[in-house]
């Protein structure tokens, strides 16, 4: 079948998905959809397909979006932000170290597979240090993109279980006359990203050209809501198409080690983001969309439709992509 016939199909099923979600009252349902439709196909082995050149469009606008929210204002209130920095430190490292125990103790991974499987950084980096056996390699994509999707499952319910009232999307207007300005400075982060061999150099590059050229004056503005509605559809299907050709006995033997995982990773951030909450006087729902060990893309983005400050949740993520990356050939374990 033809690639652009098997992308129509996806992204058909991803919105039939996000028609029955939204019917149903659940929280997200643009997101969460689209993800559980595309799962569900992928695992029932049919053509869908969401092409890498797509996933940087979606991964470019969501950055983009991050970054042009970083307004001057925004910019000279980063430093008042940095014990809430330091408290996400404190937590991902508390739950590396808790999902690395219990991988081995009770998952049965050797000291590698559990270093890899349960480090909070980016998957493709991830992916670049396991120089184990080819199942190895399968357990730590398969436990990964398990969490990103408990993730990115759990954290809308959970928002909503706060009593938490979902913000309606709204219309807003677009800047057109700013776009070509800020995609070009855009361009050129992600170059010099890519150049000093940073990870997620899409979205960390893009959200600094896009933070340069706002605080330089020029605004995108928001996005309006069909806009929004169409990336939180592409992101959906984007995590539910790394499930295209899983298989299905090692990811049934894989889901409650997952789920056992996830558990002891929302605990230990639920607990961090409300002490420092406490301590600062944020909002826990926006410090815990700040502090989820993975899954910066998607934590940026619900943020934008949970009204919270998508800017706060985007700059831990750089942070914690930049940290992560930078540790980590430090750390690994040796062979």
């Amino acid at each position: 079948m033809n690639v652009f016939c098997s992308l129509a199909i996806t992204l058909v099923c991803g919105l039939f998905g996000a028609s029955i979600a939204q019917a149903l009252g659940i929280p997200s349902a643009w997101l969460l959809g689209p993800l559980f439709s595309s799962v569900c196909l992928a695992l029932l082995k049919w053509p869908i397909v969401f092409p890498l050149w797509l996933q940087n469009i979606t991964v470019f606008v969501i950055a983009i979006n991050i970054g042009g929210a970083l307004d001057v204002h925004a910019v000279s209130s980063i430093w008042r932000w940095f014990p809430s920095i330091l408290g996400m430190f404190f937590s991902l490292w508390l739950t590396f170290i808790s999902v690395c125990f219990v991988l081995r103790r009770i998952g049965g991974f050797n000291k590698s597979s559990a270093f890899l499987a349960a480090y909070p950084g980016h998957l493709v980096l991830m992916l670049q240090f396991a120089n184990g056996s080819k199942k190895d390699l399968h357990a730590i994509t398969i436990l990964q993109s398990l969490r990103v999707v408990f993730l990115v499952t759990v954290m809308p319910v959970m928002l909503h279980g706060m009593s938490f009232n979902e913000v309606n999307l709204k219309d807003e207007y677009i800047n057109w006359g700013a776009v070509p300005v800020v995609v070009a400075v855009a361009f050129f982060g992600i170059v010099i990203v890519h150049y000093i061999r940073l990870p997620a150099a899409i979205m960390i590059g893009a959200i600094l050209g896009a933070m340069l050229a706002s605080i330089s004056g020029v605004s995108l503005g928001g996005l309006p809501s069909e806009i929004e509605k169409t990336i939180l559809l592409f992101t959906g299907v984007m995590i539910g198409s790394r499930f295209v050709n899983a298989d299905w006995r090692m990811l049934v033997n894989m889901l409650p080690i997952s789920i056992l995982t996830i558990i002891l990773a929302l605990g230990i951030s639920s607990a961090a983001a409300l002490f420092v909450g406490k301590s600062l006087g944020l909002p826990f729902g926006q410090l815990l969309l700040a502090y989820a060990p993975g899954a910066a893309e998607v934590m940026a983005i619900i943020s934008l439709t949970t009204g919270y400050d998508s800017s706060f949740v985007g700059v831990h993520h750089v942070v914690r992509l930049l940290l992560m990356a930078v540790l980590l050939p430090l750390v690994i374990p040796k062979e």
